[in-house]
Parts: structure tokens; C-alpha cells; sequence
């Protein structure tokens, strides 16, 4: 079919450019996006099979002129944070389909609610459907109006991660991969595990991210800190994790649960994570616990390290099933189906 799917994006990671790889394989794709967050320098590829543009090197007449270039049968855009991507958005709306991404949990916001007032004149003058990432979301695409309107916005490289799955060799070591900032969750992690360690001697915490908070970061013998790492630095201690822990006090999805679920890590994740909604069934295949609280957190932790080794591999297995219940593959077949 002519002309390519463009998306306006923001900053990439290399699960959305599985994503994308995926549609390649069938459509003619071109991406723009954000610079890559200093604090997650992910490496962007160099030979992916679409065209890449960073758009910090392009004001708002240059973008326009740039997806103009592309000749675009279909817009995807990330939100409305990027003024110049809405100003695109707004000239293809009444040509082709313009589909908003959501990642934004419904909370009732008193801005939540001006944008649900606002929709008739705004959002749905620029975009004419709307991808959201799954049930947090559904009540604010819902009051948005815009149709069709379908869940699944985000999706783990599951495929990174099948190596990961069948090489597992779980040690003692817990697994938190995410950013050294307050609303992630890092205190009450640090906390909650330190209460632990008498208990259990041979348990590790090993952590991966960056961020504000590292200089702050808890210094103990059984607490492992890593800094940032690229995939494939990650994958030796995804393979030896016995758990995964997302603590996180508000989190609109993080594929990263996603991600770990696919090389079957048991999961514990606060009822702040929104990606817990699909891949995190309390019992089945681990443990949920109200964000912020470091006791009930700690509950959770010892719960999955007073288990056997035997119940910990079930519980892996179970997180690998939900994990394939949603794939790049499916993720491009239901864009398509979107744009249709």
C-alpha cells in the first residue's frame, strides 16, 4: 500500500523498536522521535529496517516538511506533549488516520478532566483514534471520545527474552531494573530487603538503573548496584534472577514487567503498575502489595524467597504464558487493524 506509517514519537527504547520492526515487515514505516533520555542511554540501531529522524534537529516547519516527505497513509503519535507533533497531527486528521497514543492512568485530575471537556474542540480536532495501553487507561480513553479506540499501546520484545527463559539458572538474587528516583520505589525496596537479611543471609539484591537518587542509594553487603546497563549486559542477571520487583509508587504501565514476565521471573509489583493489570495475577505467578508500603512490600519479597525452589519455577512459568499472550507481532497486526 502507498505511503508509509509514520510515527511521532517520544523517547525510544528497544522494546518499541521490536515494535516497529514488526510492522516493518509488512508496511513502509518512518520515525521520528525525542533525543535518548541521558538517564537510560539506550543505543539506538543503525541498521533497522525503517527510517529513523531525530527530531531535535528539526523546528516545527521542518518536521511538517519532513512527514510530508513520507507521504504518510497513517500518523501515530505520543500524546500531546510535543506542540509541533499536534500542529502535524492536526493538517492529516481529516485525510488519514491519526491515532493518539495514551499511556495516562484515568485519576479524575482536575487536567484530566479539562482535557475530557475540551475533547470536541481539541483531541478529537487533531486525532481520530485512539491506542491506549490497557485497563488504567481505559476509563480516560473512554471519556475522550475518539473511535475506534483499542488497548495494547505497549509490548515487551518477548522474543530478547526467549534465551533468558530457557537458560534459567535462578540463584538467590532478587532483580529491580528501573531509575534511582523517589516515585520508583528505591526507598522502600532498600528498606523493606534490609529488614530481610538476617533472615535470609543468602539473598542478594541486585540492582540495575541510574538517575537523581543514586547518590543516595543504600550501601550493604547483600544489595548489589549496578548502574546502568545495555540489553545484553542485563541478560546474565535476568537469567540468574529468582524474582523480579517493581516497587514503584506510580508507574502509567512499564513494559519492563512485560519483560521479565517473558523470561519467566516470578513478579512482585506494586498496585501502582499499571502493566500488573495484564501480566501480574496475585498467586498465580506472584505478588501484589499497596504502593509505598515497605512492610507489605517486605511481605512480599519474603513470600517469594521463603518458597522452593520448585514453586518459584512454577510461579516463572505462569509469568512466561501472560507474557505471550501479547507479542510485537500481535501488537503490529492490531495497529494495522487500527489504521484499516
Amino acid at each position: 500500500m502507498k505511503g508509509r506509517i509514520v510515527f511521532l514519537y517520544s523517547e525510544l527504547a528497544g522494546y518499541v523498536l521490536s515494535c516497529i520492526e514488526a510492522l516493518a515487515q509488512g508496511d513502509d514505516v518512518a520515525v521520528a522521535h525525542w533525543p535518548v533520555h541521558p538517564e537510560a542511554p539506550f543505543t539506538l540501531p543503525t541498521d533497522a529496517p525503517f527510517a529513523l529522524r531525530d527530531r531535535s534537529g528539526m523546528d516545527a516547519a521542518a518536521l511538517a516538511a519532513w512527514v510530508e516527505e513520507q507521504e504518510p497513509r497513517a500518523l501515530v503519535v505520543s500524546g500531546w506533549m510535543d506542540r509541533d507533533y499536534v500542529a502535524v497531527a492536526r493538517k492529516w486528521r481529516h485525510r488519514i488516520p491519526v491515532v493518539l497514543t495514551l499511556d495516562n492512568p484515568w485519576t479524575g485530575s482536575w487536567r484530566q478532566r479539562a482535557a475530557v471537556w475540551t475533547a470536541p474542540w481539541f483531541v478529537r480536532r487533531v486525532y481520530n483514534r485512539i491506542w491506549y495501553a490497557g485497563a488504567p487507561q481505559r476509563p480516560f480513553a473512554e471519556r475522550l471520545g475518539l473511535q475506534p479506540a483499542v488497548a495494547g499501546w505497549y509490548c515487551a520484545d518477548v522474543e530478547a527474552f526467549d534465551e533468558a527463559f530457557q537458560r534459567r539458572a535462578p540463584e538467590r538474587r532478587l532483580l529491580y531494573v528501573g531509575r534511582y528516583l523517589p516515585f520508583k520505589g528505591v526507598d522502600e525496596l532498600w528498606e523493606a530487603f534490609v529488614s530481610l537479611t538476617e533472615r535470609f543471609p543468602d539473598w542478594e539484591l541486585h540492582a540495575v538503573g541510574a538517575g537523581a537518587g543514586w547518590e543516595d542509594r543504600v550501601e550493604h553487603p547483600q544489595i548489589v548496584h549496578h548502574g546502568f546497563l545495555q540489553p545484553d549486559e542485563l541478560a546474565p542477571l535476568v537469567a540468574t534472577a529468582a524474582a523480579f520487583v517493581m516497587p514503584s509508587h506510580r508507574e502509567p504501565w512499564g513494559v519492563v514487567l512485560h519483560e521479565m514476565a517473558a523470561a519467566g521471573l516470578p513478579l512482585i509489583a506494586s498496585d501502582a503498575v499499571g502493566a500488573a493489570t495484564r501480566f501480574l495475577e496475585p498467586g498465580r505467578n506472584g505478588y501484589s502489595f499497596p504502593a509505598q508500603d515497605s512492610k507489605a512490600l517486605a511481605t512480599a519479597l519474603e513470600r517469594i524467597m521463603a518458597c522452593s525452589d520448585v514453586d518459584r519455577a512454577a510461579l516463572g512459568t505462569e509469568s512466561r504464558s501472560l507474557a505471550l499472550t501479547w507479542t510485537p507481532d500481535r501488537w503490529a497486526a492490531t495497529l494495522r487493524d487500527l489504521i484499516a
